[in-house]
């Protein structure tokens, strides 16, 4: 693997290895089958192809379309724009398709650019040539990002084009409508893919419906290029069940983080709390007493614990209160060489508290972890007409509460890698 300029990576894949993972699960087998058939990729065809694949979190949705787009879609030619809402997913996502590119090679592919583009990584302005983009939406349908769409593109990106929406579920967004509008312009052909774990935020809108396909009674409805239930996947044995919780934190969200007018019309716009928001959040001391708290209450309960921070400053702090209370914790972070070393230590039992941002989301062999903390989800609602940042996914506001969820029996692994049902995991999620 190269490095052309700061962010694009450059696989020479007859000269690298894949990650060594187990090979596909049955059902991720299946979801790709149904791609396949599903999909036209000869480049013949001229309606508009769109889908959605539904599967659950946990169940390996990133890696079975990254495998699927490398094989089926950059084999043929194919240019791939993978399109998020948030910045962590852009790192995340990056890494699998790095991870998974040299597979490549038994296509007859020996060469693959690969260029993440987000507020943290490279500018719009530098997205030129390259087979595959991870790009947050924000990035792309700003004023600048909007310039150098067609540069993005290229020549092979008029002709053949996937663009991919993650959580999709938000592609109804002004700002997703924006982008794929100018990219059909360029590509009325293109391919387009949504991906989502809850189906039921599209259930009552028809205009998503309508963008995949999905809407009965009309013409073109094809339902779900593949959907597996989370039910499905436990009785089946792959993933566990999941028990939830609530514990209020008393927290006034709705005052303590004064979301702006301006906050809120950001959100409408990205589905995305401002990253203001996110440091008011991660600075909260008195919040971060109460996860240490929670934590040493229940300690002998708990046992091997990971914590999901909102961001670095967040994964300092924590790991800092936990430090303080007496309990070992460390934290890691995009990046960061010793992530590894880290990860091995905490397995090792070297420490009881592993503080991190998504990266161990991924498939992470942690087979005694007891406890999972979530990070916080965010959504501004509305109650009575007075704006508050959402309780249900753990942002606080005037009801704030801490949501737990259980896993019975939990591996920390996803199951695309385990390949067995999980053991022995419970899951907290705090606000």
């Amino acid at each position: 693997m190269g490095y052309a300029g700061k962010w694009e990576v450059v696989i020479d894949t007859k000269a690298s290895q894949a990650d060594g993972r187990k090979p596909l699960m049955p059902y991720q087998q299946e979801a790709i089958d149904r791609l396949n058939a599903f999909f036209d990729l000869t480049g013949k065809v001229e309606e508009k192809q769109s889908g959605m694949l539904v599967m659950p979190t946990g169940s390996g949705k990133t890696f079975t379309t990254v495998t699927w787009l490398l094989s089926q879609g950059v084999a043929q030619g194919y240019r791939v724009i993978w399109l998020v809402h948030r910045q962590e997913l852009v790192e995340q996502t990056f890494r699998e398709f790095c991870k998974l590119a040299p597979t490549l090679a038994a296509y007859g592919v020996s060469r693959v650019k690969l260029l993440p583009v987000s507020g943290k990584h490279a500018a719009m302005s530098m997205a030129v040539g390259d087979d595959i983009t991870v790009a947050s939406i924000l990035s792309v349908a700003s004023k600048n990002g909007m310039r150098h769409i067609r540069r993005m593109l290229g020549n092979p990106g008029k002709e053949k084009l996937i663009v991919v929406i993650d959580e999709a579920h938000h592609a109804a967004m002004p700002s997703y409508q924006k982008v794929l509008k100018r990219m059909r312009r360029i590509n009325p052909h293109l391919v387009l893919l949504g991906l989502t774990a809850t189906p039921k935020r599209m259930q009552d809108n028809n205009r998503l419906l309508r963008m995949f396909h999905l809407a009965k009674g009309e013409a073109g409805d094809r339902g779900p290029v593949y959907q597996i239930s989370l039910e499905e996947l436990i009785k089946d044995g792959f993933l566990s069940v999941p028990h939830y919780q609530r514990i209020a934190t008393g927290i006034q969200g709705d005052t303590t983080y004064q979301l702006t007018k301006k906050d809120v019309a950001f959100y409408e716009q990205f589905q995305k709390l401002p990253e203001g928001v996110f440091d008011a959040i991660a600075s909260d001391a008195a919040r971060n007493k109460l996860i240490v708290k929670e934590y040493l209450d229940h300690r002998e309960t708990y046992g091997k614990t990971l914590v999901f921070a909102i961001n670095k400053k967040h994964a300092e702090h924590l790991a800092e209160e936990f430090c303080q209370a007496g309990v070992p914790a460390k934290y890691i972070v995009s990046g960061e060489k010793k992530n590894r070393e880290t990860i091995e230590r905490f397995r090792q039992g070297e420490f009881p508290v592993l503080v991190n941002i998504q990266i161990m989301t991924e498939g992470i062999d942690v087979p005694d972890v007891q406890t999972v903390f979530p990070r916080p989800r965010e959504h501004p609602d509305y109650d009575g007409g007075h704006r508050r940042a959402g309780c249900a996914d753990g942002v606080p506001d005037a009801r704030d509460e801490q949501r737990r969820a259980v896993h019975a029996n939990g591996r920390a692994r996803p199951a695309r890698r385990a390949g067995r049902r999980h053991e022995g995991l419970s899951h907290r999620r705090f606000p």
